[in-house]
Formats: structure tokens, C-alpha cells, sequence
């Protein structure tokens, strides 16, 4: 998922078109996430990041990489790191936090919400790793790191 830029959190103008946000914000509405979900990683890659991995991978031989973060955060690191008060809970209390919230919730998310708590409840039968690509980035002296979590979300999360 791209987002903002390490440099300084600036991204797209309009996040309302991003999906990742989207869903983001609807949990964010809510104030809970299940914890199934939020130990759940997730690929936050700079946009800067990107491209300058991206330019620097053409001078290696492979034909094929996987420019993504190899060291992500949880989905819990970053929805606690958008508000404090947010909370990760189990799943039978996440529903009884939705029924008290859903009000709040903007009808135009709800689906977007479930969709993620159903497809996140059952494990991906395809990790996705870039084992192969972090190693051609360490050989033209590129270290595997994480993000700043705030600095990406920056620009990104608009606090609503």
C-alpha cells in the first residue's frame, strides 16, 4: 500500500479515493478493530521509497521484483498510531462496540468494514515476501527497514 513520503508524509490530495483509507476510517468511526485483524501485517510503503528503489533495481540482472516493505507494521501499530483512544478488542467485543457505534459509522463504509473483518478472519493462502528483492537492495547498499508509521500516516490521515 503507497502512502506518503518518509521525507514528509505528503501524498495523494484527495485520501477519500483511497480504499486502504477508507477502511481506515471506518474502523477509526467505530473506535475498535478486532485483534484477529490488527496483529495482521501490513505493507505501508513510501511513495519516495518506491520510486527510488524502483530506479535503483534497474541496475540488477533479475526481470522481476517486489517493491514493498520488509519490515510492516501491524494493522493495530497504525490504527493506534492515527488516535490513542482507538482500541484493539476481541471479536465478541468489537461487535458489541459496532452495535454501539453504528450510528457513527458512514453508511457508505459499512461495507467496506465487513468486508475486511470477513476477509481478514481467514489466512491468506499466499504470503507475499520479497526475500529476493531485499537482497538485491542490500547488495547496492540499501538496509531492509520499517517505516515511521507517524510520518507516513502524516499527509495521509486527515484526523478524521
Amino acid at each position: 500500500r503507497l502512502v506518503g513520503r518518509e521525507s514528509d508524509g505528503k501524498f495523494q490530495s484527495s485520501p477519500d479515493t483511497n480504499a486502504f483509507y477508507l477502511v481506515l476510517k471506518g474502523f477509526c468511526q467505530i473506535g475498535a478493530i478486532p485483534a484477529e485483524i490488527a496483529k495482521a501485517p501490513i505493507d505501508l510503503m513510501p511513495i519516495d521509497r518506491s520510486a527510488k528503489e524502483v530506479l535503483l533495481l534497474k541496475r540488477c540482472d533479475a526481470v522481476t521484483y517486489h517493491i514493498m516493505n520488509p519490515l510492516p507494521p501491524t494493522i493495530g501499530e497504525v490504527f493506534t498510531t492515527i488516535s490513542k483512544s482507538n482500541r484493539i478488542v476481541d471479536m465478541n467485543e468489537f461487535y458489541n462496540v459496532l452495535k454501539e457505534q453504528s450510528s457513527k459509522l458512514e453508511r457508505s463504509l459499512w461495507a467496506l468494514v465487513m468486508n475486511n473483518i470477513n476477509s481478514n478472519a481467514m489466512n491468506p493462502a499466499i504470503q507475499v515476501t520479497n526475500t529476493k528483492t531485499t537482497q538485491a537492495l542490500e547488495s547496492l547498499g540499501i538496509k531492509a527497514e520499517g517505516v515511521d508509521v507517524d510520518m507516513v500516516l502524516k499527509e495521509f490521515w486527515k484526523g478524521e
